[in-house]
C-alpha cells in the first residue's frame, strides 16, 4: 500500500462511537511512504497489531504475545501483496 507522504495513515472515517479501527492480530503488510510513518495512536487498535514492511524509523518490536513491528526492505519483502498471495493459495487448494 502506497501511503504517499505518509502524514496521515491512521485517519479513518466513521463516527467516534464505532470503536477501534482495527481488530486483534490484524496485519499491516508492506506499507510504503515517502518518509517514516508515525505510530498509530493508542486508541487505533488493540496492542496485538502486526506491522511488517513498514518504516516507523524505530527499532523493530518482535513480541509474539503482543505488538509485532518488523521493518523489511520493500524490494525484499515476499510476497509483496499478502492478500493476493493468501487468496491465490486458498483458491488453488479447493
Amino acid at each position: 500500500v502506497d501511503l504517499g507522504q505518509g502524514t496521515r495513515p491512521w485517519r479513518s472515517g466513521g463516527g467516534a462511537a464505532l470503536g477501534r479501527h482495527a481488530g486483534a492480530r490484524v496485519t499491516f503488510w508492506n506499507l510504503r511512504a515517502d518518509g517514516t510513518l508515525p505510530e498509530p495512536p493508542k486508541n487505533f487498535g488493540p496492542w496485538s497489531m502486526n506491522f511488517v514492511g513498514a518504516n516507523f524509523g524505530r527499532p523493530p518490536v518482535l513480541d509474539a504475545a503482543g505488538r509485532w513491528r518488523e521493518e523489511m526492505i520493500v524490494d525484499e519483502l515476499r510476497p509483496s501483496d499478502l492478500h493476493a498471495s493468501q487468496l491465490r493459495r486458498r483458491l488453488t487448494r479447493e
